[in-house]
Parts: structure tokens; C-alpha cells; sequence
């Protein structure tokens, strides 16, 4: 069986100090916050994120991380990454068995 899934969208906001512009906006309007604000590790941005309308994860980020070819690589290590709002697992829904 297959299964066509995103894991999310993003957008990114001009500077950081729009974001809380953004989070009350979209409290205005009733839209909860799925992950709470916070900064990526790979990418060095910062973020928040929203489910839309569909149930889909929305990120608005500001701050990404611009690389350029004279940048040190350096390895961002994988592993899995939890996070709960509330009592409610906001990953469950999305694990593939």
C-alpha cells in the first residue's frame, strides 16, 4: 500500500519581529499554535507551527540560515524528535505503521 503524505509547508516572514504578529493574528481567528515557536537546528531559523484548515502542518519561519559554497559543513544528527501539545501526541496521527 502506498501513502501520499507531507509532512508540512512553510513560509518565511521578512524578520523575526513579525512572527508574534502572525501568532496573534492567527489567534484573532481561532487558529491554535501545533508547535510552539522555537528556532530549527539545521537552518538556524525561526519558527512556529499551525495546522491549516486541510490538517496540514503550516510553518511561518523567519531567519533562515542563507548558505553559501565558503560555508563550514558541519552534520546536523538525525534522530526522532517529539513533541506533545498538552496530553494530545500531535505526531500520532501522522505515523506510518
Amino acid at each position: 500500500m502506498t501513502i501520499n503524505w507531507q509532512d508540512h509547508h512553510a513560509y518565511e516572514s521578512e524578520d523575526w519581529n513579525l512572527i508574534p504578529d502572525w501568532a496573534d493574528h492567527l489567534a484573532s481567528l481561532d487558529v491554535k499554535i501545533a508547535w510552539d515557536p522555537g528556532r530549527h537546528g539545521a537552518g538556524n531559523n525561526l519558527f512556529f507551527i499551525i495546522n491549516d484548515i486541510d490538517g496540514n502542518w503550516a510553518e511561518l519561519s523567519a531567519e533562515l540560515e542563507q548558505l553559501t559554497y565558503d560555508r563550514h559543513v558541519s552534520i546536523w544528527p538525525h534522530g526522532e524528535k517529539h513533541r506533545t501539545c498538552g496530553d494530545t501526541d500531535i505526531f500520532a496521527a501522522r505515523r506510518i505503521i
